[in-house]
C-alpha cells in the first residue's frame, strides 16, 4: 500500500517539477523501508541490486538516509545529507530527504538527490555546516 501511494505521489511531483525547472542534475526517489525498494523517477541501471542504499552504516557516514537519523534531526521533517559519493557512480551528490510515516511508523522517505559535479565543474564549492547536531 505504502509503495503504491509513493509511486503515485512521486509521479505527480515529477510531473510538476519537470515543468518548474531543469531536472537533468537531480533525481527524485522514494526509499521504502517496508520493502527495501527504491522507486525512482527514472531508471538508473547501476542501482539495480545495490544493497548499500539500505545499509545503515553507509547512511550514518553521510546522513544520506532518514533511517540513520536521530529523532531530533527529523523534527522539521527535512534532512540534508553531507556531500557523498553515490553508491552507483563516482559522482558527488547531496540528498534532501523527508521521512514518510504510516500509522506512526517510519516506512520510507521521499528524497531529491542533487549531483554536485556540475557545480564543481563551474568552479563552485559546497559548504555544509552542522549546528547543534543538525
Amino acid at each position: 500500500y505504502v509503495e503504491a501511494v509513493a509511486r503515485k505521489s512521486l509521479h505527480q511531483a515529477e510531473a510538476y517539477l519537470s515543468n518548474a525547472f531543469n531536472r537533468q542534475n537531480a533525481v527524485m526517489y522514494f526509499r521504502s523501508y517496508t520493502g527495501n525498494k527504491l522507486i525512482l523517477e527514472r531508471p538508473i541501471e547501476a542501482l539495480e541490486g545495490v544493497k548499500a542504499t539500505f545499509d545503515v552504516d553507509w547512511c550514518k557516514s553521510n546522513y544520506s538516509c532518514v533511517l540513520a537519523a536521530w529523532k531530533e534531526q527529523l523534527t522539521d521533517r527535512v534532512l540534508v545529507s553531507l556531500p557523498f559519493k553515490t553508491t552507483y557512480s563516482d559522482d558527488m551528490a547531496i540528498s534532501i530527504m523527508s521521512p514518510v510515516y504510516f500509522q506512526g511508523e517510519l516506512v520510507g522517505e521521499f528524497s531529491e538527490q542533487l549531483y554536485l559535479s556540475p557545480l564543481y565543474n563551474d568552479g563552485k564549492a559546497v559548504d555544509v555546516q552542522i549546528a547543534n547536531g543538525n
